[in-house]
C-alpha cells in the first residue's frame, strides 16, 4: 500500500506586516519624514549661505557700525595729524589713529592741499 505524503499548503497571497498596516499610519509617517527632511535641508541651506557670505567678505545685512567707512580729508593750512585724527575718528583714541596714519603714509608730515584717506571701523 502506498503511503500518503502531505505537502505544505502555501497561501497564494503573501502577508507582509507593512502591507497590512492601515494606510493612514503609513501616510502620516511619510508626511512627517518628508517634513523633517525638508526642514533639515532648509537649515543646511541657511548655514551654507551664511558660510559663503562670510567667505566672500561679509553680509550686506551686517550692522552699519561694523562696516568700514572711508573718510577723505583735505589738509588745510595749520592742520596736524592730531587734528585730522580727531576729525576722522572722533570716538577713537587719537594716539592709535595717529600711529595708524603714520604707519600707512610712511611719514608724519602733512602738506596743505594733500588728501588723506582713512579706512575706519
Amino acid at each position: 500500500m502506498a503511503a500518503a505524503v502531505a505537502f505544505p499548503v502555501r497561501s497564494p497571497v503573501r502577508h507582509h506586516p507593512v502591507a497590512e498596516a492601515p494606510r493612514r499610519h503609513r501616510t502620516a509617517a511619510v508626511y512627517w519624514r518628508r517634513r523633517f527632511v525638508a526642514v533639515a535641508l532648509g537649515l543646511g541651506l541657511v548655514v551654507v549661505v551664511g558660510q559663503a557670505s562670510a567667505a566672500l567678505g561679509g553680509s550686506s545685512l551686517a550692522p552699519a557700525e561694523r562696516r568700514p567707512q572711508v573718510t577723505s580729508v583735505v589738509v588745510e593750512p595749520g592742520d596736524t595729524l592730531w587734528s585730522i585724527a580727531a576729525e576722522v575718528a572722533p570716538d577713537a583714541d587719537p594716539r592709535a589713529v595717529v600711529d595708524a596714519l603714520v604707519a600707512a603714509r610712511g611719514t608724519a608730515r602733512v602738506l596743505p592741499g594733500e588728501t588723506i584717506t582713512w579706512l575706519g571701523r
